[in-house]
């Protein structure tokens, strides 16, 4: 099955704004994309966990530092595997969220990348996501728990995570993005996408 049609400029990323209540979130940074029909869906950047890759993926190697934990990506189904990667060509059983940088929850994709030869330094491997319900993300975005800035896949792989938050709210608060943000457009439906579980996370 081949990967969902290109969103291209449909994908932003979030930063979470102070006043943010939910603990899943606070200081959070996430790329958000849509997936099929239903609301956006995405992933947190900057909160690495203290799960090493190799212990949920004994094949793993050669991962560099920064990527070789697993981060936790959302409240949304923890115990589920779901990871970002960079790819020369649509791969099967994955959502393209900007040019050249996919979204898949597939387990024969991901075992793929982790037995390649070479390093993996555009690969980051999540436990859960994040998900809204129609209309749900731009009510958050319109009382300002958010600042959405243009996403950029550079962020995705950045290893100084902790610093990720701190740089992106002193951009966004130098910038003024309206709600009727990149993401707010249709995106094409894209195909079900197989998952993969592991104990990587909390339930």
């Amino acid at each position: 099955m081949p990967a969902a049609a290109d969103p291209a400029l449909k994908s932003i990323v979030l930063v979470a704004s102070g006043k943010l209540g939910d603990p899943n979130f606070d200081r959070s940074v996430v790329l958000v994309t849509r997936h099929g029909a239903g609301g956006p869906i995405g992933v947190i950047l900057n909160r690495p966990t203290e799960t090493a890759v190799a212990k949920v993926f004994p094949d793993a190697d050669a991962l560099p530092a920064g990527a070789d934990r697993i981060f936790f990506g959302g409240p949304v189904a923890s115990r589920m595997i779901v990871f970002l990667f960079r790819a020369p060509t649509p791969p099967a059983n994955s959502l393209q969220v900007l040019p050249g940088l996919y979204l898949s929850f597939d387990a024969e994709l991901l075992n793929g990348l982790i037995r390649a030869k070479g390093p993996k330094s555009d690969l980051r491997i999540f436990a859960g996501y994040a998900g809204w319900a129609p209309d749900q993300l731009e009510n958050e975005i319109a009382r300002g728990d958010w600042h959405p800035i243009p996403a950029d896949a550079d962020l995705v792989f950045r290893s100084d995570t902790e610093k990720l938050w701190l740089d992106l709210i002193r951009r966004a608060s130098a910038r003024s993005v309206g709600t009727d943000a990149p993401w707010r457009a249709a995106v094409s439906p894209a195909p079900a996408l197989r998952t993969v579980a592991a104990s990587a996370g909390g339930d």
